[in-house]
């Protein structure tokens, strides 16, 4: 069962999701991520990216390793056509169960606070499909203000 995206899905949205990811590449100083799959020796050869919006990250990741292949997955079918031959999107909900042929080497994923339901089940999901010695890299907000008073 495929749920719904909980923002617009319109050119509004794409820009957004885009501008976000710049933001991350500034924030992590022009660096797809921090985990060593985003070295530039890396030896990942499976990479998924949960929630891959627009899929901007996916298309990014395998521009910079064309050995690998990367597979975006997202709620809304809003990626673009012409993609690396490395990259494939599939439009399914992450929260349901997965059904990849092989396990991954790397599994990305941000800025999905606000779509998991159960993040206990989305990490099961993740381990249960991530090669042993393999990668997992969130990268979400904290709800939680914070003062020294």
């Amino acid at each position: 069962m495929i749920t719904e995206y909980n923002l617009p899905n319109d050119d509004v949205e794409k820009e957004r999701l885009d501008l976000q990811h710049n933001l991350f590449i500034l924030m992590l100083d022009n660096k797809l991520g921090l985990a060593p799959p985003n070295d530039p020796n890396s030896k990942a050869k499976r990479v998924l990216d949960v929630g891959t919006g627009t899929g901007i990250w996916a298309i990014d990741y395998a521009d910079e390793h064309p050995e690998a292949k990367v597979i975006g997955v997202d709620l809304s079918p809003i990626q673009p056509d012409f993609v690396p031959p490395n990259v494939e999107f599939f439009i399914d909900d992450i929260e349901e169960p997965w059904n990849f042929s092989e396990p991954f080497d790397y599994v990305h994923s941000r800025m999905m606070t606000f779509s998991i339901k159960s993040w206990p089940n989305l990490a099961s999901s993740i381990y249960d499909n991530l090669v042993p010695g393999g990668y997992v890299e969130l990268l979400e907000i904290d709800l939680f203000a914070h003062s020294d008073d």
